[in-house]
């Protein structure tokens, strides 16, 4: 949804994971990475590039962009090939709804719901209204609590490389948290046009994607949260 925000401005460039699949296809230490390719894939008409990039293949992102000098510091090529850039951090306050979407996506290989138009290019699968049946059949149970417990400290972990990466290189992000805007029409992204020289719109255009709407996740969240202050009053 973000993404698709960006890319609808026409000035931030197209964001996705470009450099995935060419990750993925890099043969490994001593033998070259083009980055090149994945750039072009994020500029657009306004010449600038906007790349997403998630914390779980930063290591071998680094690896990647790795040169003879040596350097130190987290994901220090990283660091040096992007010194440069605006860093836009995008976080959730939710974080056991952000968890049960992680569940949710992975049970069904499905990441979004799409409407009517939807020319903005996501990453994952797209499900219209008539396919989305299955991320509806969770049920709540001990595996499920499980799951969600263990995927939001993966997300903790995910959000403490972040956050280790900007403090060490004293990178001060323009941070988007998703509940402020996910439904918000008003362009949350003027300030960073700004930075940038362009005068934004106030409204955002319309956008053609939303997550995926699950009509069981809000009784998850609450069995889920109802049971884990049950476990946090009776061991205090």
């Amino acid at each position: 949804m973000v993404c698709e925000d960006f890319a609808n401005q026409k000035v931030f460039g197209t964001p996705n994971e470009h450099f995935l699949p060419f990750l993925r296809d890099w043969k490994g230490a001593g033998h070259p990475f083009d980055i090149e390719p994945a750039l072009a894939l994020g500029r657009n008409e306004s010449g600038n590039t906007s790349i997403k990039i998630m914390s779980n293949y930063l290591r071998k992102m680094n690896a990647a962009l790795t040169t003879e000098e040596p350097k130190t510091g987290p994901f220090p090529y990283v660091y040096e090939t992007f010194k440069d850039a605006i860093w836009v951090y995008i976080s959730r306050r939710q974080k056991d709804r952000q968890a049960l979407s992680r569940i949710t996506a992975r049970n069904t290989g499905i990441y979004h719901f799409k409407t009517s138009k939807m020319p903005f290019k996501v990453g994952g699968s797209v499900a219209d209204k008539n396919k989305i049946e299955a991320a509806d059949q969770l049920e709540y149970s001990d595996a499920l609590r499980d799951e969600i417990s263990q995927t939001l400290a993966t997300i903790h972990e995910e959000e403490k490389v972040w956050e280790d990466f900007f403090t060490a290189w004293d990178i001060k992000p323009f941070r988007i948290v998703y509940e402020r805007v996910n439904r918000s029409t008003d362009n949350y992204l003027k300030p960073l046009g700004k930075r940038l020289g362009y005068e934004l719109e106030d409204a955002l255009p319309d956008r053609g994607i939303t997550k995926l709407p699950g009509k069981t996740s809000t009784r998850i969240i609450k069995a889920y949260r109802e049971e884990m202050a049950k476990e946090t009053s009776s061991t205090s």
